[in-house]
């Protein structure tokens, strides 16, 4: 079932040169078991796009998986899906974009949801799904490095686990203050302070009981100078239970 779809669509394309440039495509009806969808806003995973856009590329790269739009148009064979419903695809930064109707790819926005709220919901399940396989129980002692954006979806959701301390490590100090803001007990800057002392204080030499590291920011600090050792590495060897957050983890 089809209605009247714009013959164009533009989206957001990386050239091999790193160039971006919003570009026109030709917008098709979705094909069977598919559903084409008008972007309302879509969410930048600055982690994934810029790691991707940085990658050696010989052809060129369109960005973007956390899209949330409107359905107006539905492939055969499309039962569960109608044009109008709001939904969360993996769809790019485009005005349009086709997707599966196949559960991993694509959901419904509950009405109380707004479009820009459930944009965050792909990272939002990353963060979940690496929380909740971290099991982190009442009085334990937690520490979170990377406080981007699925650092701070994922110490929002671990200050509601119980923890006795919920500590964030980061390199930048306004994520830190947004991260104490979130929930955090303490937060630790690398580059000003030693981390393995400051989780020593902070626990009364208790040490971790779980560890939730955010990959790219890990790496990062890791290449610093003076603040390897402290941000991500060192703290591992008092760990009760290390978990590495990332969209395969979930």
């Amino acid at each position: 079932m089809t209605t009247s779809i714009p013959k164009t669509g533009r989206r957001i394309v990386v050239t091999p040169e790193n160039r971006v440039e919003i570009r026109e495509f030709p917008l098709n009806p979705p094909g069977p078991g598919a559903v084409l969808i008008e972007t309302a806003c879509t969410l930048i995973s600055a982690g994934t796009e810029l790691g991707n856009q940085e990658q050696r590329r010989d052809r060129d790269y369109t960005p973007g998986y956390s899209n949330a739009g409107r359905i107006i148009a539905v492939g055969e064979g499309v039962q569960d899906y109608r044009i109008g419903d709001r939904v969360l695809s993996l769809g790019e930064h485009a005005t349009h974009v086709v997707s599966s109707v196949v559960p991993q790819r694509l959901r419904p926005i509950p009405d109380r949801v707004s479009d820009e709220e459930a944009a965050f919901g792909v990272l939002g399940s990353v963060a979940m799904h690496g929380v909740r396989k971290a099991r982190i129980e009442l009085g334990e002692y937690v520490l979170i490095t990377g406080m981007g954006l699925v650092g701070q979806l994922a110490l929002r959701l671990a200050a509601g686990t119980g923890a006795e301390g919920l500590i964030a490590a980061d390199l930048v100090d306004e994520r830190l203050k947004k991260a104490k803001e979130g929930g955090a007990t303490h937060t630790f800057n690398p580059k000003e302070v030693d981390l393995k002392s400051g989780v020593e204080q902070a626990t009364g030499g208790r040490w971790l009981d779980v560890a939730v590291e955010i990959p790219t920011r890990c790496r990062r600090s890791s290449t610093s100078p003076g603040s390897g050792a402290g941000s991500c590495s060192s703290a591992r060897s008092g760990v009760g239970r290390w978990r590495s957050i990332s969209w395969t983890s979930t």
